[in-house]
């Protein structure tokens, strides 16, 4: 059969080709028997179409962060595959898709490169090794004389070859070996190289299914309207005028929450929205935020903070220095608001929505209904962003709480945005305090770090310290690449008044801040450059030598400009950023940034700058105007007219460069962000002698 040739087709048989594929005059070279045909899967990861494409199952949810392209190259490059004949499925909640790191099925922490890597490229090549050797069965040659190109096999005595198609069923038969060998890094074609993401022609044509999109017959719509964190009840006395009113279904009520039921979303959130929440008279009225944050800084003088590693106290001289930082509560704000699809029928039930937690899910949702986790099927589309919040199941247990009322009928929950706004896991406000020890020869001998925070980890599952520290809080704190000689690390513990969770970087997010501001206050307190004396600390680590030498040359900084450094290993991965302030006076922006980063490998470098790019901007929009705030119960804020997000014209330009160190895989959707907060508050202090400690930033600072 020749690769190209034009194929004629009865009506019948065209309608057959248009069911698997876009039609045209020239088609890919298929008989209308082999369209027909079923796809041919290998394993969990890998299946081949009767049209020559390459099917690839992602194991983490795509948000945004780019895994849907870059797991699916791994295995693409290690099969062979065509890059324009690959297409991507995200997997549905299994614990076949496990990441190796994590030992659950999760997206986050910027190790779904880090933790599938191996395993996609054992998968790649293990499916590559059968279709080989079926290929040499037919032409009676050693497989040792074949080689894949293109998604095909070719005999390299004379040039004959068949598509993985032609060889898909009968290298079906054979047995996957279970280490096979894999490419050196010399004979990549796509891991290491940018190449088209596998998402941005549907996104971009409107195609892309997100939660938010999802249409199933007979399906329903559901509006939420949740009560106050403090005691709040939603009263609802017109329960009967409502039931009669044009497409609503059913109200269902829950001590948490309200849901009104409709034909149509528009016809739920307009009756939703009459709603009102009250909060009764309590004896103890609910702390408002500002008086948490006084909390925070007042006990960092307590005495009985717990000790890491029981280190002992460490004496300080006359030449010490000492700051005190703060930053506050922080919602996700992704652009898709929570949603959540359930089907609940004959003591089963189907989701569909974009998590980043399809275990943990699974497990709470099987529990509130009282069913078996395998009656609970997870399904997952596109996810519009996530950054942490939407490994909470809060909204995917609503979901399935409603859908169980109507038995047969799929039912689609949508979080308006205000109460996304108002019912998120937000990041945790934080207070620290930084000293250090400093010597006449211009280094820290001594340092140490207290941290007045709620553990995520204890406030979402009470009990699991143990009475002991939570070393997650120090994050970027701890364990920096810097060398200080003594080091000492105290938690003052807290109980936060609202939900709290992951958010972007976590404890990486606030402790590089405190961080690297207070090693630039120790640098100017001694005299010293800030970007030598961070090169002087770093002795022993070459790779955060690497990016901030890397950055320093990019951004020219020995020219004598004011501006801002911060370096910082997170993830895994090194990133220095260096920020130059735009020369309006009458507010913050930064006009530059420049980026280093170190993340071992690239395996999609267009990928990396994209993720640095985006941890700059939400890091930006984090430190100019991010703050939750909330008074007698109530978040203050609604929507992005009062969470303000960073624009178009406040974004800056932004340059990243790549450091290949050859180091093992590091992950890259988080720690972008990290430095830039420090870097901006950095270049304040260069530009306008001004030292910022408390985040967010005001903008008409002067």
């Amino acid at each position: 059969m020749s690769e190209n040739r034009l194929i004629k087709l009865d009506r019948r048989e065209l309608l057959k080709v248009g069911s698997v594929g876009l039609l045209g005059v020239g088609l890919t070279a298929c008989s209308p028997a082999e369209v027909t045909r079923e796809p041919i899967h290998f394993d969990s990861f890998i299946s081949i179409l009767p049209d020559n494409k390459i099917e690839v199952v992602v194991p983490d949810v795509e948000l945004g962060q780019g895994v849907f392209t870059t797991l699916a190259k791994i295995v693409a490059d290690e099969l062979g595959a065509d890059w324009d004949s690959v297409e991507a499925r995200i997997a549905q909640g299994s614990a076949e898709f496990a990441n190796p790191l994590k030992g659950y099925q999760a997206t986050g922490r910027s190790q779904a490169v880090q933790g599938f890597y191996t395993p996609l490229r054992t998968a790649g090549a293990a499916v590559r090794s059968i279709l080989i050797q079926a290929a040499a069965n037919i032409w009676s040659v050693a497989s040792t004389d074949c080689s894949v190109q293109n998604s095909y096999v070719i005999c390299n005595q004379d040039g004959r070859k068949l598509r993985f198609s032609e060889l898909a069923e009968d290298a079906s038969s054979l047995a996957l070996p279970e280490s096979p060998d894999l490419k050196p890094q010399s004979e990549f074609k796509l891991i290491g190289h940018t190449t088209k993401r596998l998402d941005t022609p549907a996104k971009c044509r409107g195609s892309a299914e997100y939660t938010i999109d999802v249409q199933l017959p007979g399906m329903l719509s559901a509006a939420i309207k949740h009560g106050a964190w403090a005691n709040g009840e939603i009263q609802i006395g017109n329960e009967a005028e409502i039931l009669s009113m044009p497409g609503i279904a059913g109200i269902v009520k829950r001590p948490e929450f309200i849901a009104v039921v409709a034909e149509k979303y528009y016809q739920a959130q307009k009756v939703i929205s009459t709603l009102r929440v009250t909060a009764p008279e309590m004896a103890t009225p609910p702390v408002t935020s500002s008086a948490y944050r006084t909390k925070l800084r007042d006990d960092l003088d307590a005495s009985d903070g717990r000790v890491l590693d029981d280190a002992p106290p460490i004496a300080f001289g006359v030449r010490d220095l000492e700051a005190t930082y703060s930053v506050p509560f922080l919602a996700h704000a992704t652009m898709e608001p929570m949603t959540c699809v359930a089907r609940f029928d004959d003591g089963a039930i189907d989701i569909w929505t974009g998590t980043q937690g399809p275990a943990l899910a699974q497990t709470e949702i099987a529990k509130a209904l009282d069913i078996a986790p395998d009656k609970v099927s997870i399904y997952r589309p596109f996810a519009g962003g996530g950054f942490g919040r939407r490994f909470f199941f809060d909204y995917c247990l609503q979901a399935a709480l409603i859908a169980r009322e109507f038995p047969g009928r799929p039912v689609k929950l949508i979080w308006s945005r205000e109460e996304d706004t108002a019912n998120d896991y937000y990041r945790p406000a934080v207070a620290a305090r930084l000293r250090s020890r400093l010597t006449d020869g211009g280094m820290i001998s001594a340092f140490s770090a207290q941290v007045s925070a709620a553990s995520i980890l204890e406030q979402n599952v009470p009990g699991v310290l143990k009475g002991g520290p939570d070393r997650t809080l120090f994050g970027g704190l701890n364990n920096t690449p810097y060398e200080f000689g003594e080091a000492r690390f105290v938690w003052h513990e807290q109980i936060s008044p609202v939900r709290i969770g992951m958010w972007r970087a976590v404890s990486y997010s606030q402790n590089a801040f405190f961080m690297e501001s207070f090693m630039d206050e120790c640098a100017h307190s001694l005299g010293q450059d800030p970007a030598q004396f961070r090169l002087e600390h770093a002795q022993s680590d070459p790779r955060m030598r690497s990016v901030i030498e890397k950055v320093m040359d990019m951004s020219g900084w020995s020219d004598g400009r004011p501006l801002g450094i911060a370096a910082v290993k997170s993830y895994g991965s090194y990133v220095a950023q260096v920020v130059e302030l735009s020369d309006a006076s009458e507010r913050i922006q930064a006009k530059r940034v420049w980026c280093a980063v170190d993340c071992g490998m690239a395996v999609d470098p267009g990928g990396v700058i994209a993720q640095m790019e985006s941890g700059i901007i939400y890091g930006l929009t984090a430190a100019l105007y991010g703050e939750i705030t909330f008074e007698n119960g109530r978040v203050d804020q609604s929507n992005f007219h009062d969470y303000r997000m960073l624009s178009l014209l406040e974004t800056p330009e932004i340059e990243t460069a790549i450091v290949d160190s050859g180091a093992a895989l590091g992950g890259v959707g988080e720690p972008g962000l990290p430095p830039i907060a420090p870097a901006l508050a950095n270049a304040i202090f260069a530009k306008r002698g001004m030292r910022l400690r408390e985040l967010p930033f005001k903008l008409d600072v002067n």
